[in-house]
């Protein structure tokens, strides 16, 4: 419920206000109608100028604070990896040591797919398998020519 309140808050201000709400409700989330959010929102809330509070919504102090501390944490553990990226010398960041550990299992432990598709999509009839997608000509009595008939 407290990350439901968070995505209509699209403003961060803690508050939900009607058209916020049924931004939320009848655009992204694709509900209702707008006309069944604002009768919804005003469920809620009878002033339709006024706000919604997370209190309203039936969240408690503590799942509130909780929430809003983990929010903060992972912020500042986000803020934390840029800053050690950008800081840590050519090649020895987070980041790079990541990229190049999942760029050697790739290498150590390659995927095999099908030999007959291409770029995520069947090849046409007749043809080969790439790099040449030369076709592939099946020996016995229908062949003329190296080609088939």
């Amino acid at each position: 419920l407290v990350e439901a309140f968070h995505a209509m808050d699209s403003s961060g201000s803690g508050l939900v206000t009607m058209p916020e709400f049924k931004n939320a409700v009848a655009s992204s989330m694709r509900y209702c109608r707008h006309a069944d959010a604002k009768r919804l929102f005003l469920v809620f809330c009878s002033d339709p100028d006024g706000v919604l509070t997370w209190e309203q919504m039936g969240i408690s102090v503590e799942e509130w604070v909780r929430y809003r501390l983990r929010q903060k944490n992972e912020l500042l553990a986000r803020e934390g990896a840029i800053r050690l990226n950008q800081t840590a010398p050519i090649g020895t960041g987070p980041r790079m040591t990541g990229a190049s550990e999942e760029h050697v299992t790739r290498i150590r432990f390659p995927k095999h797919g099908r030999a007959d598709v291409a770029f995520w999509k069947p090849l046409p009839r007749g043809w080969g398998p790439p790099p040449t997608f030369a076709p592939v000509v099946p020996t016995g009595p229908h062949q003329v020519g190296g080609w088939l008939a």
